[in-house]
């Protein structure tokens, strides 16, 4: 396993961390408290130290997981955590899943629970979750944050970001107003814009990104079923908001085979490739998955030449 910078931490983070969304939220199947504690360290275990969460993923018991299976080698891990869905106020499963909350009070009542959960009196990395534009506009929400960093409660503080309308445009604020220090965003060979639009702001100094969604949804690694989606037009349409994925994941699959290479590790290893990538968040559900992934980074990296045509796919 190969660790790499992240702007703000004396620590390096592994190549590969493990998204605890798989164990913790709604469609991933069910798992028990045992397991999903086995299964965290085991990726401790095989070098994994970067795990990355959410205070609302299961309302809070995503973060418990860490503390349950992690807390006796705290110190050798890098906690990631989002901050922003309020679901101590609203069902965030129900008519009030996207209800925000970024005011200052809010920001560090929601860090102390989430100290208070994870049995730990520092969070390596804090992120707002999805802020929208409004959001990166007021100032309150960045000076709780200074603040939090200022009393040692977090090292660190990013944003995690959904591509939408307005992405764009909050990304540029964070990294030009605001000293955003890191991104998570969904980053592979079909989603590659949004890192484009953050390389080329002219601002950008001192960035990490984290990329999530390494396989589009699946449709890189053989977990989504193909047939369904084809016949979901509605949900097709939803996918990255592009006009028509599967032609592009048919483009990829195309390259990988000229160069006799698995599309699955090609989609785990090309974010890896652009020097702002610190680590990627591939979907880990089980310890197949998790043995399958940590055995596609160790094969030879990509040629220059397979990049280069991913990165003109969607050209």
């Amino acid at each position: 396993m190969k660790y790499n910078e992240i702007v703000g931490l004396e620590t390096n983070v592994s190549e590969m961390g493990f998204g605890l969304w798989t164990l913790s939220t709604h469609g991933w199947g069910s798992i028990t408290l045992e397991g999903a504690s086995n299964i965290l360290n085991e990726a401790f275990s095989l070098g994994v130290n970067l795990f990355d969460t959410a205070d609302s993923y299961g309302n809070g018991y995503s973060e418990e997981l860490i503390a349950e299976a992690l807390s006796t080698v705290r110190k050798n891990i890098v906690i990631s955590t989002k901050v922003g869905v309020d679901f101590y106020h609203s069902d965030v499963f129900g008519e009030d899943s996207n209800k925000k909350n970024f005011s200052p009070d809010y920001l560090i009542y929601s860090c102390e629970q989430s100290l208070r959960r994870l049995k730990t009196d520092y969070i390596d990395l804090f992120q707002m979750h999805y802020p929208n534009l409004t959001d990166v506009e007021s100032d309150g929400a960045f000076e709780a944050l200074e603040r939090l960093k200022e009393q040692g409660k977090i090292l660190t503080w990013g944003s995690a970001i959904e591509i939408d309308s307005d992405s764009r445009e909050v990304c540029e604020i964070l990294v030009s107003e605001r000293d955003c220090q890191f991104f998570q965003l969904p980053y592979n060979p079909i989603e590659i814009d949004m890192l484009r639009t953050i390389e080329d702001n002219s601002t950008l100094t001192n960035l990490s990104i984290i990329a999530r969604r390494t396989h589009f949804y699946g449709l890189l690694d053989s977990t989504f079923d193909r047939n369904m989606l084809l016949e979901n037009k509605e949900l097709l349409g939803e996918l990255g908001g592009i006009g028509n994925p599967m032609k592009f994941v048919d483009k990829f699959i195309k390259i990988c085979m000229e160069f006799d290479l698995d599309p699955e590790v090609v989609a785990l290893r090309f974010p890896l490739q652009n020097q702002l990538v610190s680590a990627i968040l591939p979907n880990i559900t089980d310890s197949e998955t998790l043995r399958e992934f940590i055995g596609g980074l160790e094969e030879n990296d990509l040629p220059e030449e397979i990049t280069d045509l991913i990165n003109d796919l969607m050209s």
